[in-house]
């Protein structure tokens, strides 16, 4: 692709187009929320539908909806409003702009009402549905969707009833068993949703159904499949070798791809099991020789934490490597609740860093490949080490401690790939075959939805036999992991404007740069832009991921050239690279003068008035001096008109006013005018 040369005008046209103060942003949604990260499942449900957006490639704004302008819908692909608080009182302009618009907006849970009563004959006329009342559950405690049934967590919903068939309908209906009213209701763009799905995180819940709506709600469809993946949970150096190749066997006769989540260095540090251990896997010479036969039967190691526990401390239970976590404090309460406490004392990037270094060497020295995907321990670290996790792998491999994800989340919240985990795991009658089985056909209504679960090998084989007999049976096909990893980008961004260009007339303030990145991994805002005026390093730059903006002032006149880059997080750089010219050769004219000729008494101020019509301008701060009498005035008021300068106590007689006025390029007017005192 060519570079574009915009004109000023085009450029800024372009501009508009991409901050959205004149066109919609496709590829970006916003998200209106009554309170970001407010207390209880609002913060959950806006952290998830980041996530869910991540699915379509799809960037995203996150806003309050107090702060709401005129016209958002229409900036945007898509606007989320989240209604988390009951009955808040909403801005009017976004209700008029929801009643006006045609760009698609979704509507989730509470407060619909401000739309539907306050402008009632509005909104009943435009929709074709009307909204009730807000009820407890009763008995309406099931979704029915896609030719399957969820089960409810939330207490309230929202009645509807539909008065135009030809503007709305009913894409799921929520029942008692008896009665079915509308759950989720689209009329055109306009989609409403009863409830909020998404703090409902069960693997059965209608959760799962708006995941599935969300293609429709976006316009942005998949291809239909239905993939499995199991995965062999928590192996260490104390692994049955013969499990394992008992596991391969089974899975490989079945054509069942498979991974294996492999802790780097076993530690029983309190003796829980014998007395204190470490034993690193490279020390089990049989399992690793079973691991090696399983990678030939289809298996693909993945890196599961360090040691899955923290120090020589019981976290929560005994300090024994896959019980324990290990980035996060958790503690059991007088019941036998187990809490989430908070990141472990010594957690930072640096150190999550070494222990993944130190877990790779390990691995290494096994024998092992270095492998692509990790798996946290537990599902749980604080948020400032997801991104080192995806810095280094090419996919995490779980859900988040928050929710789970039904299909591939291409860019999470933390910029990297998720590869579903959403059915749970085996575990005797607790969580039985039956169960996942039961989980992965509620997945069936989702048009790209996986089925994913995960097996420890000292669980009874002949369950994991009939899960992936029920699974399979299903529908669905189990694939190979890495079959689902991110392609490799070796694609440079592109420059796509550039401004200024070519010959200016005046000092402009900024340069602007507009580029994209086709390859996949995207450009880090925050690191992956630099921009250079005359060879040194512009500051104070706004930088998105599609275009970057960087003051200057006091440009002479001449050729000036920019220079720098723009990296994508693969590491592909694209150069910027282009001249302009400021072409200021007009010196400013000095219009006006006060006082002028013989003045009686003392008027106290020196006025000069000047124009600039060159185009670069008068800096008020550094372009105009002023003398009186050979010495130059003091505490004047300067603009880019006029200057005024206070004098006193002037004797009578003839006085010499003096200075200058010089533009931005450089072009000075001179002052010189007497004026006499009587």
């Amino acid at each position: 692709m060519k570079t574009i040369i915009l004109s000023p005008l085009i450029f800024v046209v372009c501009l508009l187009a991409f901050t959205g103060t004149a066109f919609s942003q496709t590829g970006k949604a916003l998200i209106l929320v009554d309170e970001p990260f407010a207390p209880g499942t609002a913060a959950a449900s806006q952290r998830t539908l980041e996530n869910l957006l991540g699915h379509f490639d799809l960037a995203y704004d996150v806003k309050t909806v107090d702060s709401y302008a005129a016209g958002d819908v229409d900036r945007y692909q898509a606007t989320f409003y989240l209604g988390s608080t009951f009955d808040r009182a909403l801005p009017p302009v976004f209700l008029q702009d929801v009643l006006a618009t045609n760009s698609r907006v979704v509507w989730i849970s509470y407060n619909i009402w401000k739309a539907a009563w306050d402008y009632q004959a509005q909104f009943e006329s435009r929709f074709g549905f009307r909204f009730i009342q807000e009820l407890g559950t009763g008995n309406f405690k099931k979704v029915n969707y896609g030719g399957q049934t969820f089960v409810r967590t939330q207490s309230d919903y929202g009645q509807l009833s539909i008065l135009n068939a030809a503007k709305a309908s009913t894409k799921a209906t929520i029942t008692n068993g008896t009665k079915s009213r509308p759950y989720v209701i689209q009329s055109g763009n306009f989609w409403y949703v009863a409830d909020d799905p998404m703090s409902q995180g069960a693997e059965d819940s209608p959760y799962l159904a708006f995941c599935d709506l969300l293609h429709d709600m976006l316009g942005i469809q998949h291809a239909a499949s239905h993939k499995a993946l199991v995965r062999i949970e928590d192996i260490d150096a104390t692994e049955d070798p013969a499990r394992i190749r008992a596991i391969a066997d089974y899975l490989y006769s079945e054509s069942v791809p498979f991974s294996l989540a492999v802790i780097p260095s076993f530690r029983d540090p309190l003796g829980a099991w014998g007395p204190p251990m470490t034993k690193e896997i490279y020390q089990s010479p049989e399992l690793v020789s079973a691991l090696n036969y399983a990678v030939t039967k289809g298996g693909t190691i993945i890196m599961h934490g360090y040691t899955h526990q923290y120090g020589t401390v019981a976290n929560p239970t005994n300090g024994v490597s896959g019980v324990d976590s290990e980035f996060y404090i958790q503690q059991t309460d007088a019941t036998g609740q187990i809490n989430d406490i908070g990141p472990v004392p010594e957690d930072s990037p640096a150190w999550v860093q070494g222990r993944i270094d130190s877990g790779l060497g390990i691995l290494q020295t096994a024998g092992f490949a270095r492998p692509r995907i990790w798996e946290t321990p537990h599902y749980l670290a604080a948020d400032a080490d997801y991104p080192v996790f995806t810095s280094n792998f090419d996919a995490i491999y779980e859900r988040f401690d928050y929710i789970y994800f039904p299909y591939i989340i291409n860019r999470t919240e933390y910029g990297g790939r998720l590869i579903p985990e959403n059915l749970g795991y085996i575990s005797g009658t607790d969580s039985p075959p039956s169960l996942l089985i039961n989980r992965a056909g509620k997945n069936l209504a989702i048009r790209d939805g996986f089925a994913s679960f995960f097996f420890h090998s000292e669980e009874n084989i002949n369950d994991l036999k009939a899960t992936v007999a029920g699974i399979k049976a299903k529908g669905f096909t189990f694939v190979d992991v890495n079959m689902l990893m991110p392609a490799a980008d070796t694609t440079a961004p592109e420059i796509i404007a550039h401004w200024p260009d070519g010959t200016i007339y005046g000092d402009a303030n900024t340069v602007y740069v507009r580029y994209a990145d086709y390859g996949g991994s995207g450009i880090d805002p925050a690191t992956g832009v630099s921009v250079t005026l005359d060879g040194k390093a512009m500051s104070g730059c706004t930088v998105t991921d599609e275009l970057v903006g960087c003051p200057y002032q006091g440009l002479a006149s001449g050729v000036h050239q920019v220079g720098g880059s723009a990296t994508d997080r693969a590491g592909n750089a694209a150069a910027i690279s282009f001249v302009f010219t400021i072409a200021d050769t007009t010196a400013p004219e000095i219009i006006a003068h006060w006082p002028d000729g013989t003045i009686y008494g003392d008027a106290n101020t020196v006025y000069v008035r000047y124009a600039d019509y060159g185009g670069s301008g008068i800096d008020p701060a550094t372009g105009v001096s002023v003398t009186l009498d050979g010495k130059a005035m003091s505490g004047c008021t300067v603009t880019d008109e006029l200057v005024g300068c206070p004098y006193q106590g002037l004797a009578s007689g003839v006085h010499q006013v003096g200075g200058s006025a010089t533009d931005r390029a450089g072009n000075a007017a001179a002052i010189g005018f007497e004026f006499t005192i009587g």
